[in-house]
């Protein structure tokens, strides 16, 4: 066995590790910060992987609308808000108050944001949001944060351990000290005993990111199955709002998201045998508002688009974007004025008359780029050829539970980014994402650097790995997202979740095992399935609708409304998921 030795452990290599470790080194620089990661640094991870027609950073700037010294406020309160009121509050005004920062940080760094005339950054509106927060880059903002980040790691020497698999924490006296890992890759056939790592800390930061590997249609990186949720589980830690998880229409073939300019072209929805579907009520606006509100949502309208698509998937078709001709009975001249105007501000290059008539026209003025973008991925849409949809899982809510200085209920632990938990409630503000885990990167590493110094001579017992004499751990993998695709994605009804809870249970009793795969499907089985069983679990007991999270009576039935007895976070403590409800209170001064 393998030993190293640290300060502070960062696990995982995505945005808010690489700012948590950064932040723990400039806390206090005699410190030996260690990175972790399954990866390479700057070629793993959400963050270094990520792009969308234009990726927003959101930020409350000194000059952000509507402009004076408490303006951050209006950020706080649109989070909370957009959260559905079950997030923690404090976190919200943690975020809104510390994203001017985090902008300006990335500034320095390198991140080339786009300026505007008088050279401040340029900020657009986004969904959720009343006022213009979200700053860019283009279609590569999270690539650019990363590569920043990655450099900025890289000027201070901190040491990387790359591919290698962190699986399961290690706890003496009722606090973390160190993590067990494996390296990357390890053949099957080998016995993991002989090749275990341990890297023993005074404090660890899961900056592991979310679980969209759990179901089978999501844009996440290869193995994202939620690892950091698992390993908090496992040791005793909490996790909350598990159940809001971000589902939208995304190409399954590059992993594009499908939002923005891509529906605000207003292309036709059609099946695989060129049927084109009959959207609800008033199409126009309908499709164009997607292009801002892409998530899932049930509080949007727009939610009826995701419907339609996910019944039509149901029923064994597929779902298509096309772009060679107008949709029935569209006529330029009978769109409501707002759309107009706001197609106008979007328009980068003028076609004439040219919009009047093609799907794809419309697309060329308002996003030239994402056309050449598709064309050398393989979808040709100047040949006519159709962009495939499907409902994907993009990202997660909930997570880890922490408190405003980023520690879990697990003394020595902290957690950020997406492998964090109730900063968000059932939704976000776009552009959220990649700001919380710079804001809370940024304070679990300063928090975890100040952790005291703790000598502590019991060395955690060994993790046993069974080799032999188990099922497959691809079987389970597989079988794992096959019901959360059919029970726990878009249409969520109390039969569906009860059969998926109880298929979960009995694939918990299995033992993965190897066979002819890397010991890395194990680790991802073991807490795929413990995962898997907390969002249903977390689904289940949500009744009602709220964000990303339909809850139907019947499979074929209407959601049901939003409930205000429910105002409030699901939280799953330890490897049995005892659920316990959590009724946040908004700070007094908020109050009043």
């Amino acid at each position: 066995m393998r030993q190293l030795a640290c300060d502070v452990l960062v696990v995982g290599a995505g945005g808010a590790a690489l700012r948590a470790a950064i932040a723990a080194h400039d806390t206090d620089p005699q410190l030996r910060v260690q990175i972790v990661t399954r990866g390479k640094l700057g070629k793993s991870g959400v963050t270094a992987t990520a792009c969308s027609d234009r990726m927003a950073f959101h930020a409350t700037l000194p000059y952000t609308l509507p402009g004076g010294d408490d303006n951050w406020r209006y950020h706080a309160a649109d989070i909370y808000r957009l959260g559905g009121c079950v997030s923690d509050p404090k976190l919200a005004e943690i975020l809104a108050k510390n994203s001017g920062r985090a902008a300006q940080e990335l500034q320095r760094w390198g991140v080339p944001f786009t300026l505007d005339s008088a050279g401040r950054l340029a900020q657009f509106i986004t969904d959720g949001s009343d006022y213009p927060r979200a700053c860019y880059t283009g279609p590569y903002t999270a690539n650019h944060i990363s590569q920043a980040l990655c450099a900025k790691v890289r000027e201070l020497a901190l040491p990387v351990l790359e591919e290698h698999y962190v699986f399961q924490l290690a706890v003496s006296g009722g606090r973390v000290v160190g993590v067990w890992a494996l390296p990357e890759g390890l053949p099957g056939t080998e016995d993991p005993a002989r090749h275990l790592v341990f890297l023993g800390a005074r404090s660890v930061v899961l900056a592991t990111g979310g679980a969209g590997g759990i179901y089978g249609h999501n844009v996440f990186p290869p193995g994202a199955v939620g690892d950091g949720y698992a390993m908090a589980l496992a040791a005793g830690a909490s996790v909350v709002n598990i159940e809001f998880l971000q589902i939208a229409l995304c190409s399954p073939k590059t992993s594009l998201a499908c939002s923005g300019s891509i529906m605000r072209a207003m292309p036709r929805f059609v099946n695989d045998k060129g049927e084109e579907l009959a959207l609800p009520g008033s199409w126009p606006e309908l499709v164009f508002d997607k292009g801002a509100s892409w998530p899932l949502s049930y509080e949007n309208p727009t939610h009826k688009i995701d419907l339609l698509v996910a019944r039509e998937l149901e029923a064994g078709g597929k779902v298509y974007l096309d772009f060679s001709a107008n949709p029935r009975n569209f006529a330029w001249e009978s769109l409501p004025q707002r759309l107009v105007s706001l197609y106008k501000a979007e328009r980068r290059q003028d076609l004439g008359q040219e919009r009047k008539f093609s799907p794809l026209a419309r697309l060329r003025e308002i996003n030239q780029p994402v056309v050449q973008w598709l064309a050398e991925r393989g979808v040709r849409l100047e040949a006519g050829e159709r962009l495939e949809i499907h409902p994907s899982v993009q990202h997660f809510q909930g997570g880890v539970w922490i408190d405003a200085g980023a520690e879990t209920k697990l003394p020595g632990l902290f957690a950020a980014g997406e492998a964090a938990g109730g900063q968000h409630g059932a939704n976000r503000p776009g552009g959220n994402a990649l700001m919380d885990a710079q804001v809370f990167g940024r304070i679990a590493g300063e928090r975890a650097a100040q952790v005291p110094f703790r000598l502590d001579r019991n060395h955690p017992q060994e993790p046993k790995l069974q080799k032999d004499r188990g099922t497959a751990a691809g079987e389970i993998l597989t079988h794992v997202r096959g019901l959360m695709d059919r029970y726990a994605a878009v249409i969520r009804w109390p039969e569906g979740l009860k059969v998926a809870a109880q298929e979960l249970e009995e694939l918990a009793k299995l033992e993965p095992v190897p066979a002819r795969e890397s010991w890395d499907r194990v680790l991802e089985a073991k807490a795929a399935v413990l995962v898997a069983r907390a969002v249903v679990k977390a689904q289940a007991l949500r009744k009602e609708s709220r964000g990303p999270h339909l809850y139907f009576t019947e499979a074929d039935g209407e959601a049901m409304p939003t409930d205000p007895e429910y105002q409030r976070s699901v939280c799953l403590s330890g490897p049995a998921l005892n659920a316990s409800w959590i009724k946040w209170r908004k700070p007094k001064e908020d109050e009043k």
